[in-house]
């Protein structure tokens, strides 16, 4: 598989696209320990079963007036999100919002950085 540049990434939320300057995707699966007792002293490791999968990540973006405005109405309400890479590979599924953070610094544009977590199945295409 070769390797390809981030600059064309794209990030949707409801129907806002504007201004992203990167996304982070994270997917987790949980695991469960099922070790029992070991017997006759012999060394035993740990085994385990896979559980629930879920995913999450983050989103930074120029700010300015209507994509800041666009974001505040799905504080807590679950959003669509569309997540595309620079090879054409999406990630679509429905977000929440859990935290955005503002950053204006001097000699610097502003900027705010977005964390979500996914509700229900990520798709992949």
């Amino acid at each position: 598989m070769a390797a390809f540049y981030g600059v064309t990434g794209i990030v949707s939320l409801g129907t806002n696209d504007s201004n992203i300057k990167g996304w982070k995707l994270t997917v987790t699966r949980s695991t469960h320990d099922t070790t029992v007792f070991e017997t006759g002293g012999a060394q035993k490791f740990k085994t385990f079963i896979g559980g629930h999968t879920e995913w999450s990540g983050s989103f930074e973006a120029l700010a300015d007036d209507t994509n800041l405005l666009t974001l505040a109405d799905f504080d807590g309400v679950a959003a669509a999100l569309s997540l595309t890479d620079g090879d054409g590979n999406t990630y679509t599924g429905n977000v929440i919002l859990s935290n955005t953070a503002m950053e204006n610094d001097h000699n610097d544009v502003a900027k705010f950085t977005s964390d979500f977590q996914g509700t229900g199945t990520l798709a992949v295409s």
